[in-house]
């Protein structure tokens, strides 16, 4: 009521060195100095320091809570040794600090508290416990957490509580048969030995600690939004037809949800997104687009709580993703493209040629007289201009037995919608050594725009060498 806060509180009684403890005091005392473990039984050095503070009438708040730790330490180090010991002070002015701490690592624990259980209970396990092992150091678990889930949201909770931890502890030490105490510990008890009472400390109340041991025991009543069914109409679309997809989101879990979003992506992009104002336990709603579909197979996913605005028993399960494949569309070739026109004999020259349309199979077709050569063309995605279906195919012809003289180049497709040709799309003239003709034919092809100034460089030099 006056505001004024004890300045230190020194706990002389057994396993006292807890956050629930601390968090509950935190708002009337500047420090606070307890043991994780049971206090021996001669208590407190009180006449050390007592007559440390007698003789050091300045000292702070702080130093004083400092004290009591050292003096604690060296009377069960020397007078009275028990490598069991345990002391530590803390600045109370942090500890609701390390509560959120605590509270934000649950809450990212929650979701994932029965499909991670193995990795949460062998960290509990390897937490150091005391004289009662429902009581684990709570810095050790953020630590053992933090190396066994390699999920970096849990991993940056877990870092966040152990510096938060750090910069709240004033001094602790402990002996040898506790070599992995910190200074407080967290309550975290068996199952069938939980008592509900503990929901009533300020602590529980205030934090999701609870709700944590909840979930881990199976117990907590959550939320669990998943996609559950896409679905279009007409069943087998055409290119070109307006096509409704259905989206139907499920809360399977066992309470209702708040507020969330649902997104709906068709090949990657963004098609809807959708604000829920909430789904009953066991309840479902169905949303719906649409799209004006295009040739070729898509993908179609919906994801929901996009924004992660509700707390689930699983979050590993919002999405749902399926594959629609839509037939028809006019099949095109365009864009014709080789590397080089005019070349040496052994020169390797790439095609290409840009699809418009869904194709199975792309190929150039090389002719001069009697000779032919067939190039099989893929898309590697590369020049792909995102459209559905669309894309440039490429590939390699190797000129090494191709005989001296001029090829025509012939593009051709075939895929769901029917078979396209671009027919001598391109010529290229092929030769042992330049002579004056390919000079002139390929300054020729220069000036009417059908080659670079590269490939006119490229023959003057192979001519002026013979």
């Amino acid at each position: 009521q006056t505001g004024v806060k004890i300045a230190v509180l020194a706990m002389d009684a057994c396993l006292m060195g807890m956050i629930e403890v601390a968090y509950q005091v935190s708002s009337y005392v500047e420090y606070f100095a307890a043991s994780e473990e049971t206090v021996p039984g001669y208590g407190f050095p009180y006449d050390r320091i007592l007559q440390d503070l007698s003789q050091n009438p300045e000292t702070t708040p702080e130093q004083l809570a400092e004290t009591i730790v050292e003096k604690y330490w060296y009377f069960y180090t020397n007078d009275y040794p028990d490598e069991n010991v345990t002391i530590a002070a803390f600045s109370c002015s942090h500890i609701p600090d390390v509560a959120e701490k605590v509270s934000q690592l649950a809450q990212q624990l929650i979701p994932i508290a029965q499909t991670h259980k193995p990795e949460i209970e062998a960290a509990r396990d390897a937490a150091q416990p005391v004289y009662y092992a429902f009581y684990r150091d709570l810095y050790g678990f953020a630590e053992e957490i933090k190396n066994r889930i390699a999920d970096p949201s849990i991993q940056d909770a877990a870092q966040q509580l152990m510096s938060s931890l750090e910069q709240a502890r004033v001094a602790e030490h402990h002996g040898s048969g506790r070599p992995g105490a910190h200074g407080l510990t967290v309550y975290w008890p068996l199952e069938e030995e939980y008592l509900p009472e503990y929901e009533n400390l300020k602590f529980s109340q205030d934090t999701s600690w609870d709700e944590f041991l909840k979930a881990f025991y199976g117990q907590l009543e959550l939320p669990d939004l998943v996609v559950s069914e896409i679905a279009w109409t007409p069943d087998s679309p055409t290119a070109g037809q307006q096509v409704t997809i259905q989206v139907r989101i499920e809360n399977a879990g066992s309470a209702a949800s708040g507020a969330f979003q649902v997104e709906c992506k068709i090949d990657g992009s963004t098609a809807a997104t959708w604000s829920i104002t909430g789904l009953d336990a066991g309840s479902s709603v169905v949303k719906q687009l649409t799209w004006t579909a295009t040739a070729g197979q898509h993908t179609i996913e919906a994801c929901a709580d996009t924004q992660n605005a509700v707390t689930e028993i699983n979050e590993d399960n919002n999405c749902l993703s399926t594959t629609l494949t839509v037939t028809g569309g006019e099949l095109q070739l365009q864009e014709p493209y080789a590397s080089r026109i005019a070349c040496k004999k052994g020169t390797t020259i790439t095609l290409r040629v840009r699809v418009i349309g869904s194709a199975t199979s792309v190929q150039a077709v090389i002719s001069a007289g009697s000779n032919t050569y067939t190039v099989t063309l893929y898309d590697d995605g590369e020049h792909d201009d995102g459209a559905a279906g669309d894309g440039v195919y490429g590939g390699y012809w190797d000129t090494s037995s191709a005989p001296n003289g001029i090829y025509s180049v012939t593009f051709t497709a075939s895929g769901p919608a029917g078979q396209a040709s671009l027919e001598n799309a391109i010529e290229i003239r092929i030769y042992e050594q330049a002579t004056i003709w390919d000079v002139i034919w390929i300054i020729e092809k220069y000036y009417n725009g059908a080659c670079s100034t590269w490939d006119v460089l490229r023959v003057l030099e192979d001519y002026y060498s013979g």
